[in-house]
């Protein structure tokens, strides 16, 4: 008995295995790795060559995706998305305020960066080009295509994913919300000008 009238606490022998990891960290390392396969098989539309999609992301290359099938994608000019996130000097702010820049305008997922040709890209659905009207901003629909980075490639360099791939129609950005972006991006363009 120890001096509070206790038995003191057996030592612990090393055994060499490191203690399990806690159960959210587990979750999180496992969905990191089963998402960008979901995302994979996701993006790849019936019709689309898979295996020629599958070769060019396991070279860590993009792979040309037929826009208009499962995704629309908006355009956007790297300077100004930069600009919006507190940049206007043309250096490239750091990834975490672009994403706070995109979600303030409530866009969190669907993104591709593409810095080396100075475009983002937002994934919106389908058919969106057809009644695309914001004058300047190209939505790209049937008959383009977009290389695509694969699921898993996140960082650059590179053309990445900024934000997560999607892997259904429900984590494609909203086109309403990419909408509000441009506003909000010409809003302080314009008062930055002033």
């Amino acid at each position: 008995m120890n001096t509070a009238g206790q038995a003191p606490l057996p030592q612990r022998r090393s055994t060499g295995i490191a203690p399990p990891a806690p159960l959210e960290s587990t979750v999180k390392s496992a969905l990191a790795t089963v998402m960008p396969w979901q995302a994979a098989r996701w993006l790849v539309s019936p019709g689309e060559p898979s295996s020629e999609v599958h070769t060019e992301w396991a070279r860590d290359r993009p792979a040309l995706l037929r826009v208009g099938r499962r995704f629309d994608a908006v355009r956007l000019r790297a300077n100004e998305v930069h600009a919006y996130a507190g940049r206007a000097d043309g250096e490239t702010p750091p990834r975490a305020d672009v994403e706070r820049a995109l979600a303030d305008a409530t866009i969190t997922t669907a993104v591709i960066a593409d810095l080396a040709r100075h475009w983002y890209y937002a994934l919106v659905p389908p058919g969106t080009a057809e009644g695309w009207t914001v004058r300047g901003i190209e939505c790209l629909g049937r008959n383009h295509f977009l290389g695509v980075p694969a699921p898993h490639r996140v960082d650059p360099p590179g053309s990445h994913w900024l934000l997560p791939a999607p892997d259904s129609n429900s984590a494609l950005c909203d086109p309403g919300a990419v909408h509000e972006l441009i506003r909000a991006q010409r809003t302080a363009a314009a008062e930055a000008g002033q």
